[in-house]
Formats: C-alpha cells, structure tokens, sequence
C-alpha cells in the first residue's frame, strides 16, 4: 500500500481550515493508495490543545504538528518532516477540494515520467469583487487549457501532487529564505526543473478557493502581481541570468502595448486584455527592483514587520 500524505500549512484560518478538513473526508483514491493527513499550524501565539481539538473534530485521524517560526518555508518542511510518503499534496487552508481531487492527482502521478501534477484553482469572492475583475480571471490559477506539460513559472502548493522520493533533506525542501516573501514554492519547482524534474497540468483535480474582502480589489491584486515580480526578480539575479535590462524593458513595453489596445476592448466589454497588461508591466517594475538584494516585500507579515523594505 502506497502513501500520500496531503499536508496543510495553516495561519488563523479557524473556519477555512474546517470547511477543508470536511472537504477532504472521503477523498476517494486509485486502487492500492492510502490517505494521510498533515496539519501544520504556523501561529507562534496558537493555543495548542485548542487547534488540536478543533482539527480532530472533525478529522480525527489528522496528524498535526506546530511551527512557531512565522515562515511559511518553514510550515512546509514541517509537513515533510512528519514522515516520509509516496507522495505529498499541498492544498492551503482557504482552499477546497472538489470530490475527486485527490484521485485525478494521483492517477497522473501514475505515469512514471511525470514527477508533479498541479490542478487548477477557482477563486470564490462572493460578490465582494467588481464583476469586471472577476472577467479578467484574477482570482483564478488556472494553468494551460490542455493537461500537458508545463514549466516551472506556471508551478505553486495549491492543488499540488509531488512524487515522495523528490521530497526530503536528501532531496528538495522549500527555501526559507522566500519563506515570507513568498514564491517558496515557485523557486522549489524551478529547482527541481533544473534537476530534471517534469511538470504536468490535470484540469480535473480542481480546488476552489475562499477569497476575503481585502484581497477583491484592484488595488490588492496589482500588489499582490507587484510582489511575485520581486520574488522572481530575486530569483533571475540570483543566477546572473543574462540581459535582466532587456527581459524587464520588454516586458514593460509588452504591458503597455496590451494597455492601449485593452483601452479599446474595455468599451466591447473585454477588460482581460488591458488586466493583463498592467498586471505584466507592474510585475516587470517589480521584477526589476527585486534585482536588489537588500529590498523585500512581505507577503506572509510577520508581526509588526513593515510591508516593505529597502
């Protein structure tokens, strides 16, 4: 019998964290796999015997496990130190899975070449978003429209299937370094396809996500573009990677260009195409300010940190 141990970092998601722990109950699974599930709190202030309670509630077979340190790094390979698996899922606490999410994984899983299954995520905003935002599909991961291989920048732990033997302190950990930046995730996977590792998208393994109020806004979600631009950009310089000046210049331009044939769009009711270019131009700024090692943004905050430095 095979292993797949499904892990969850969790952050003062109490009610998230529920409405995921009963959506993973009866997961069915392909023939000859069996389910365990991992919950990490990553709360330095948690009541521990009360996050315990609330989790066996409703999952009484939960392993859970506590990581004070504030990193969501750190959460991660919490979840892996638990104990070796066949494989690891990563769903997160504002998330749910759809009925047979975990079996479209693992089927894929099944084809020895492939060494990661990422399956799509719908955000869920319950009206709090402007329907012209929700249009331009801000709020969801979708990856490709085929379930074809994919590289590394389409990669996160959000509806997430990785083969076991790729995981571990002799293998690939998540980098706490980008542990609250975020892109921990991202930069693993890049890791691992340098390594040689293949990538696969399933579009049946979908999970939907609970978004707040905060984050349905123009506002929130050009930051959040502006964010992932640092992350990368700390990731490109990092390996001296040729011509940043030129990547981040053409990217601004491409940007633009979306913008003014989007102006037009907007007036047929067509907002993507000039979404799509603001979001590439504020994450090539970002991008090109992340090529300075001293500055960082904050995307999981720790306490009385500020948003950003440098």
């Amino acid at each position: 019998m095979k292993t797949v141990a499904v892990c969850i970092c969790s952050y003062q998601r109490e009610i998230g964290l529920a409405r995921l722990l009963k959506g993973l109950k009866g997961q069915p699974t392909p023939q000859g796999w069996e389910t365990q599930i991992r919950v990490v709190s990553n709360d330095p202030d948690v009541d521990r015997g009360r996050f315990e309670e609330c989790v066996h509630r409703v999952l009484p077979e939960a392993i859970v496990a506590f990581e004070p340190r504030q990193n969501i790094a750190h959460a991660r390979n919490a979840s892996i130190a638990l104990g070796q698996a066949d494989a690891f899922a990563f769903i997160d606490d504002d998330e749910c899975p759809s009925e047979r999410w975990l079996f479209s994984l693992l089927v894929r899983l099944d084809d020895p070449a492939v060494d990661a299954v990422f399956g799509p995520v719908l955000g869920v905003q319950h009206g709090w978003a402007p329907r012209w935002l929700e249009k331009t599909g801000a709020f969801d991961k979708l990856g490709p429209d085929h379930d074809g291989e994919i590289n590394w920048t389409q990669t996160r732990t959000s509806s997430t299937l990785v083969r076991g033997s790729l995981m571990g302190p002799d293998a690939f950990l998540f980098n706490p370094a980008y542990g609250q930046s975020g892109g921990s995730d991202t930069e693993l996977f890049r890791r691992m396809e340098l390594d040689g590792a293949r990538f696969v998208h399933e579009r049946k393994a979908f999970v939907y996500e609970e978004n707040d109020p905060a984050r349905c806004n123009l506002r929130a979600v050009v930051r959040r573009r502006y964010q992932a631009g640092v992350v990368y950009g700390r990731m490109m310089y990092t390996d001296k990677v040729a011509k940043p000046a030129f990547h981040v210049v053409s990217r601004v331009v491409w940007g633009v260009a979306e913008i003014g044939l989007g102006s037009v769009l907007v007036c047929v009711g067509k907002p993507e195409v000039a979404f799509r270019g603001l979001c590439r131009a504020v994450g090539a700024a970002g991008c090109w300010k992340g090529r300075n090692p001293e500055y960082t943004v904050f995307r999981y905050t720790p306490k009385h940190a500020p948003t950003s430095t440098g």
